[in-house]
């Protein structure tokens, strides 16, 4: 007779090992499904204190002065009031906005309804001038520009952090500030063309202080619209300055204007704006084990950013098990201090060749980050971008810095400068700094055009291609991929069509 075979066998231990582990995961499962349901971020840092010490470290010796952010916001909202009311005159009453009807007679390719911006394009027919010269007035009998006159001399603009998801303010933020810019650019053209000196450059002052206003707050995004509104009215202003001669007091005025972008804080304050912002991101989207790490809850991420993790499209709490097998709050946290630490080094970088290799490391980096850290790789071109637009920025500033000079020589003596070493000391301290090129912006005196002269940057591949100016290819001379040309300075006002 066989002995009876004992418990431990091959086949009961099989089972037994099974049954274990389905009783482990079914106990840890249960533990998961109740943490995914009751997990909460954590709280412990007030994120939205810290970004408002950043702003006021900023702007520490005027702080003690009275903050014109809330006078800013209240005179562009009446501004689009105002605006809204000259709209309401051109429909019946009852009638949406979006249903007015477009005049049988309206000129093809302008925009319907009328903008003041339409006066910006070269050609504009005379109907289109009407509304844009009507809604220039109606802005004017509102005191709307008075009043932001009144804010020309304030230096100190705070913003109110807002209290929830720092980062929502990207999301949320409308264009008013840059819209409210472009009024100012259309008064100024129109100042111009009935031979205002004095109007025009108040406007270009008054863009400049919404500049300033906007671009001293503590997101990237904030910078960046600054430096657009300074943009445009640079533009704007060197279209005028070779379509009819200005006056040299006004000349010198603009001048003074282009000077005080030096007081501006720079871009590393806006990329630790971001880093602060993103930082709070984490902590509102991961649980905190009181020693600074914790887990992520998907549920959380998806409801700020449907690109960042999508398990699937659910939308149940249950989902939160996901963030059990993402990075750690610890981790996330790491990375974003790398990144944000590599941005603003590479932000301080000014040798062209030295700033392509470091851009290409800081991609290299982002690029052998795992797919699960989203937030470096998620942002890693808007920092590039910004720090590209930043320079670019730069470059039209000192462009428009040299025309001025270049046209204040020529009101004082009747002639060009031979060369832009003609423009110093005497109207510039130095000559302008092109942030692609360390031996300068090019200037040639050329008979050829109207203006008679040309001015231009070499661009991001160093070369003086001396390529004629193309509306399409202007801006790619400033990247790698725009070799072979070179980027203009001076050109004809855009037509509406072409």
């Amino acid at each position: 007779m066989k002995p009876k075979p004992g418990f431990w066998r091959w086949r009961n231990i099989i089972w037994l090992t099974l049954g274990v582990s389905l009783l482990v995961f079914c106990v840890w499962g249960a533990w998961a499904v109740h943490w995914a349901f009751n997990a909460q971020p954590g709280s412990s840092v007030d994120y939205a204190a810290k970004a408002e010490a950043l702003v006021a470290s900023y702007q520490a010796d005027v702080a003690h002065e009275p903050n014109g952010w809330e006078e800013l916001s209240d005179i562009i909202q009446r501004s689009r009031d105002t605006y809204a009311s000259y709209l309401d005159t051109l429909r019946e009453p009852n009638t949406p906005l979006h249903l007015l009807p477009r005049p049988a007679d309206w000129p093809k390719k302008w925009s319907w309804p009328p903008d003041a911006e339409d006066v910006l394009a070269d050609g504009a027919p005379e109907s289109v001038m009407t509304h844009a010269r009507a809604i220039v007035e109606g802005q004017a009998r509102a005191d709307i520009f008075h009043q932001i006159a009144n804010l020309r001399s304030r230096r100190f603009f705070s913003r109110p952090v807002h209290k929830g998801v720092l980062l929502e303010h990207l999301r949320d933020s409308d264009l008013m500030y840059r819209q409210f810019a472009r009024l100012l650019s259309a008064r100024q053209r129109l100042a111009h063309m009935d031979g205002d000196m004095t109007t025009l450059a108040d406007a270009f002052d008054d863009a400049f202080t919404v500049a300033r206003a906007v671009g001293r707050q503590y997101q990237l995004i904030d910078r960046l619209q600054g430096m657009a509104i300074r943009s445009a009215a640079c533009k704007e202003l060197r279209h005028e300055l070779i379509e009819q001669p200005v006056h040299e007091a006004i000349l010198e005025r603009l001048l003074q204007t282009l000077g005080r972008i030096a007081d501006e804080p720079g871009i590393e304050f806006a990329l630790e704006g971001d880093r602060i912002a993103m930082l709070d991101l984490i902590q509102r989207t991961h649980t905190d084990d009181g020693q600074g790490d914790g887990r992520v809850l998907v549920v959380r991420l998806r409801a700020l950013d449907d690109s960042w993790v999508d398990p699937g499209g659910v939308s149940l709490s249950v989902v939160n098990v996901f963030g059990l097998f993402l990075p750690t709050k610890s981790e996330t946290t790491r990375v974003v201090h790398e990144f944000y630490d590599k941005a603003a080094t590479l932000a301080l970088v000014t040798n062209p060749a030295s700033r392509a290799v470091k851009i290409r490391e800081f991609e290299e980096w982002a690029s052998s980050l795992p797919h699960d850290q989203p937030p470096a790789r998620h942002c890693l071109q808007s920092a590039i971008m910004a720090i590209h637009a930043s320079d670019a920025a730069a470059l039209e500033l000192a462009g428009t810095r040299l025309m001025l000079a270049i046209e204040i020589h020529r009101a004082r003596t009747g002639v060009l400068p031979a060369a832009l070493a003609d423009l110093v000391p005497g109207i510039l301290p130095a000559l302008p700094v092109d942030p692609w090129n360390p031996d300068g912006i090019v200037y040639r005196p050329d008979a050829s055009q109207p203006w008679g002269y040309t001015l231009y940057s070499k661009g991001a591949d160093g070369v003086d291609d001396r390529a004629p100016y193309d509306e399409d290819t202007n801006m790619n001379a400033l990247k790698h991929e725009g070799a072979g040309t070179d980027f203009h300075f001076v050109y004809p006002r855009y037509r509406v069509g072409n």
